[in-house]
């Protein structure tokens, strides 16, 4: 989806108060080393507040979340992931009995991918650019 089109699905997800959820889990995933990764959808939302947008409290409740996989970085069938967005959307998936109660469904894996994070042997530039 071209970025014009996507920064607007987000001020309308803003003022009409729902959630985008995004599934980009192929968005880090460049085979063309000459172009740039496209922008995740969250980053519409986030960045539209670093640009001083405001709106009512019901309009500020609406945005996108952007979901990605480590499946997708590291090795197939890892079943960890990530979302990104602005932290009012992810307290209320927080929020969520399986989450809230440490409920990780794969804590082995999920210790893996910290680790190789943790080392520094895997860095993730999403937001490289800006």
């Amino acid at each position: 989806m071209p970025e014009p089109r996507r920064r607007r699905l987000v001020q309308l997800a803003r003022k009409f108060n729902f959630i985008i959820l995004s599934d980009d889990v192929y968005q880090l995933l460049n085979c063309d080393g000459a172009a740039a990764a496209p922008l995740p959808m969250s980053y519409f939302d986030v960045s539209s507040l670093a640009e001083g947008a405001t709106g009512d409290t019901d309009a500020a409740r609406g945005g996108a979340i952007s979901m990605g996989s480590f499946s997708k970085l590291l090795f197939p069938g890892l079943r960890v992931g990530w979302m990104h967005g602005r932290p009012e959307l992810l307290e209320q998936c927080a929020a969520r009995g399986v989450i809230r109660s440490g409920g990780c469904r794969a804590h082995f894996n999920s210790g893996l991918v910290m680790a190789a994070i943790d080392s520094g042997d895997f860095a993730v530039r999403w937001f490289a650019s800006g």
